[in-house]
């Protein structure tokens, strides 16, 4: 489904029932193909902040993926690290 918000005007587009930014969208799409193996802040940093400092894109990342989980609150799934400086990983929660 791709709509637009009727606030803002942005493409808004849904994963596992929830509508996402276009930004989020393409952060969870990246986090979820990445499977079990999952995939580090520095990387989703250099891939979609490349034109931040390293700091400030991983802090971006950090904001980004708690943006994803507040919406994803409603359904059983959540954006996790298994340890501090982890792998993301879309992961079931029970």
């Amino acid at each position: 489904m791709n709509d637009a918000c009727p606030h803002c005007g942005q493409r808004v587009l849904v994963r596992l029932g929830v509508m996402l930014s276009s930004r989020l969208t393409e952060i969870f799409d990246v986090i979820e193909r990445s499977g079990n193996r999952g995939i580090t802040r520095e990387v989703l940093g250099w891939m979609f902040y490349g034109n931040k400092s390293k700091c400030d894109g991983q802090r971006c990342v950090a904001v980004s993926i708690n943006h994803i989980n507040d919406k994803l609150c409603s359904t059983d799934y959540q954006i996790r690290m298994t340890e501090r400086f982890g792998q993301y990983r879309l992961m079931r929660i029970a």
